[in-house]
């Protein structure tokens, strides 16, 4: 089997197995002092290496290496030293730097392990933000205020200014807007998002009047304070949010159906069909369309 065919886990074992293996041979057949020196010289390599990477991660657990290294030549050279030197404030001061990258690195280990998540719970992540890491979506989940609503209920109402996002994650909603067939609104379904992208300066008034259409509904809220606080630090939050912001608008506005004609915009078809009606049939989004959708594999079927 090739070598870099076998699994990551797999084959930087071997690596470092092969490197020690070669380490422990240089030491049996070196002078000790040279064999030292070479560790010095080692432990600035390794630091190179650590500072080449891109990946925070990888970068701590090398740097964690290197600092081993090096406190191992800087003890050897402390203890040969004549009386009256030493080099205390050195280890010293590695001895804290390997620490702290020893604690950051199972920080950072532990961030990146994804958590279960009840099933429920993962449908609703799967069908707002399928790319949001399972730790984020549980604090997510965590900090959402959820609300039931009876039919009839007006989760939004058109020029209403907007405080937070909301998500609708069981039953049906309908959003009407004056300019477009009305959209029945599934789990999934956001509003409010782009005054927390944009700033409520530049957007911070509903275009559409969003009602409640099920027997009951639930929906969950964070306010724009929230949302800060969860992404403060947290650009993995932040793009998993922003992500799920515009898969949200493509089922909104169709951009996810197959398109008939691209000289026209996608929905003047259906505009002329039904311009500006209130009676017209409401048009299905949420977790219909897009890849997994029988208009879109009859589309790529006929590309």
């Amino acid at each position: 089997m090739p070598f870099q065919s076998l699994p990551p886990a797999i084959r930087n074992t071997s690596i470092v197995g092969l490197a020690l293996l070669v380490l422990g041979a240089t030491a049996v057949g070196m002078p000790t002092q040279d064999f030292f020196y070479l560790l010095g010289h080692l432990s600035f390599v390794i630091t190179f290496l650590a500072y080449a990477q891109s990946n925070l991660i990888r970068l701590r657990l090398i740097a964690v290496c290197s600092l081993v290294v090096g406190l191992v030549y800087n003890t050897y050279v402390h203890m040969n030293m004549p009386d009256g030197q030493n080099l205390w404030p050195v280890l010293l001061w590695m001895g804290v730097f390997l620490v702290q990258n020893i604690v950051n690195s199972v920080r950072e280990v532990n961030r990146s392990l994804e958590i279960a998540v009840p099933a429920h719970e993962r449908l609703i992540q799967a069908s707002a933000f399928p790319r949001m890491h399972s730790r984020d979506w549980m604090a997510m989940s965590a900090a959402a205020k959820k609300s039931l609503l009876p039919k009839g209920h007006v989760v939004l109402a058109t020029g209403a200014a907007t405080y937070s996002l909301q998500m609708l994650v069981m039953g049906t909603a309908l959003e009407q807007r004056s300019d477009q067939v009305p959209l029945r609104r599934r789990m999934g379904a956001l509003w409010g998002e782009l005054t927390w992208v944009l700033g409520e300066e530049m957007f911070n008034s509903s275009p559409c009047e969003v009602l409640i259409t099920s027997e009951d509904a639930e929906v969950w809220e964070w306010d724009y304070a929230v949302l800060d606080r969860l992404c403060k630090g947290n650009d993995r939050l932040s793009i998993a949010l922003k992500d799920g912001f515009v898969r949200s608008a493509s089922f909104k506005h169709g951009l996810l159906a197959p398109r008939r004609d691209d000289q026209e915009p996608l929905l003047e078809p259906r505009r002329q069909a039904a311009p500006n009606s209130a009676d017209a049939a409401p048009r299905e989004t949420g977790l219909v369309g897009g890849s997994h959708s029988p208009a879109y594999a009859q589309s790529a079927a006929g590309k």
